[in-house]
């Protein structure tokens, strides 16, 4: 605090009443204070209001699909596959929001988490940043999603588990991203479906709602979209910005024995009523707790060839639930391995 004691000396030599030197000298200290934090102040968090369109997409991004990505406002990607920080600063350039994805419900065994992760020359390492090192029979995890072989439902609750998402895997995205990343998707809160199943599933969804409101508490100027989550969805709405519905009106069968697996169908009843009505008021329940929640439909449909009727349809559905809602709803649709279509404007007549 050298410079601090001399600013004082000089201050001393001026003639200022006592309460402007005393604003002066607290200007001066905060200054300090600032300059020695991590990357000064917390930047403004990023405004959702004129958003007018998204897109969702994982895999190898290319410059087919870095073009592709400017021709919306939000994007949601997989942070460990963008080929460099250029492919990100020339998203910003054009003013698109860039949201990382980032599982807080399941781990991946291809995250830098675990013990036989691999680093690329688009993923390196950090060893300033701490890493764990886990494996599939760490005691974080309560088995294995039967949908993704390869990734394992965490214990949300775990000590260990919180510590990797908030000091270990949102600081290497952040790193990686050399702050270009305007905030987070959260993928698999689903897992508090699981927990339901568990001795201590209680502790386990508390664990989860715990873990949303701490990564809230710790990135402020970061945006939080949550992706589905329905057994929580009213826990988190005051942490959250905005809510990913996936498979809102259109879906796809991944876990073998059910009775869509391998298919992609619409979550409609013979009769026209929908089955998923209770996510639907559960969602008009988040909205009374916070109304800012901005609601994004993800729908799954064939992409090759594009069965633009069913897109259309899923369209449609998305406006209903608006009205509904009585709030802008903001709709996409992919295939399930999440690749990026461009589809017609259905909005047009």
């Amino acid at each position: 605090m050298k410079g601090f004691y001399m600013f004082t000396k000089v201050l001393a030599g001026f003639k200022f009443k006592p309460f402007i030197s005393l604003i002066l000298t607290a200007l001066f200290f905060l200054t300090a204070v600032t300059a020695a934090l991590p990357g000064g102040l917390p930047s403004k968090k990023v405004s959702l209001d004129g958003v007018k369109s998204f897109a969702n997409a994982y895999g190898n991004y290319d410059s087919k699909s870095l073009a592709k990505f400017m021709q919306f406002d939000l994007i949601v990607i997989e942070p460990y596959d963008v080929p460099n920080v250029n492919f990100l600063k020339k998203l910003k350039k054009k003013g698109v929001i860039i949201l990382a994805y980032i599982s807080v419900g399941e781990a991946g065994a291809n995250r830098r988490y675990f013990k036989n992760w691999r680093s690329y020359a688009n993923t390196p390492d950090n060893p300033a940043i701490p890493r764990s090192k886990v494996t599939k029979k760490s005691p974080m995890f309560i088995g294995e999603d039967p949908g993704w072989p390869g990734s394992y439902y965490a214990d949300a609750s775990n000590p260990g588990w919180r510590n990797i998402i908030l000091n270990e895997e949102i600081p290497y995205i952040l790193w990686l991203g050399k702050g270009l990343y305007d905030g987070f998707f959260l993928d698999v809160l689903d897992a508090a479906d699981v927990y339901k199943t568990k001795k201590n599933g209680p502790a386990m969804i508390d664990g989860l709602i715990g873990l949303v409101k701490e990564m809230r508490e710790k990135y402020p100027d970061k945006l939080l979209v949550a992706n589905r989550g329905f057994t929580v969805l009213t826990k988190i709405a005051p942490f959250i910005d905005a809510l990913k519905y996936e498979e809102y009106t259109s879906a796809y069968g991944n876990v073998k024995g059910e009775p869509h697996y391998r298919k992609y169908y619409l979550k409609i009843d013979k009769k026209g009523h929908r089955t998923n009505e209770s996510e639907i008021k559960t969602l008009e329940a988040a909205l009374k707790i916070n109304p800012s929640i901005r609601i994004l439909i993800l729908d799954h449909v064939k992409t090759k060839p594009a069965d633009v009727k069913i897109a259309r349809f899923c369209y449609e559905e998305a406006q209903k639930l608006a009205g509904i809602l009585k709030c802008s709803v903001l709709w996409y649709a992919n295939a399930v391995n999440q690749d990026l279509p461009i589809w017609p404007d259905f909005n047009s007549k």
